[in-house]
């Protein structure tokens, strides 16, 4: 199951425990599309393996991390083209970063040798 809108505005911490919001687009998949950081790509595979999940190989891991970036692209692409779903900025915002990482990613150099 992921999560699929894994960000700092969709947690909160009650009691010492944290949870999460917004969970209109969980759906089955990878689980590479609901890492948000790079250097959280180890730990997450020794944490998975630890509790009986599967060992998964670091650079395939990585290649669909990169690939994942497609999806923030088009929803940003959707969030700021459409109007009135968040602030103009904001959304003006999201959508440059995922533009942002789409390019240091070399997310499209990834696809084109995808297997």
């Amino acid at each position: 199951m992921l999560r699929g809108d894994s960000q700092p505005g969709n947690t909160y911490i009650r009691d010492g425990n944290a949870g999460l919001l917004d969970w209109q687009v969980v759906r089955r998949g990878h689980s590479s599309r609901d890492l948000a950081l790079r250097d959280l790509l180890d730990t997450y595979r020794s944490a998975q393996a630890g509790q009986g999940g599967p060992d998964l190989d670091r650079d395939e891991l990585w290649t669909r991390y990169r690939h994942a970036v497609v999806h923030p692209w088009f929803s940003g692409l959707g969030t700021a083209s459409l109007g009135g779903m968040q602030d103009d900025g904001i959304a003006m915002e999201g959508l440059l970063r995922a533009v942002t990482a789409l390019e240091e990613l070399d997310t499209v150099g990834a696809l084109r040798h995808a297997r």
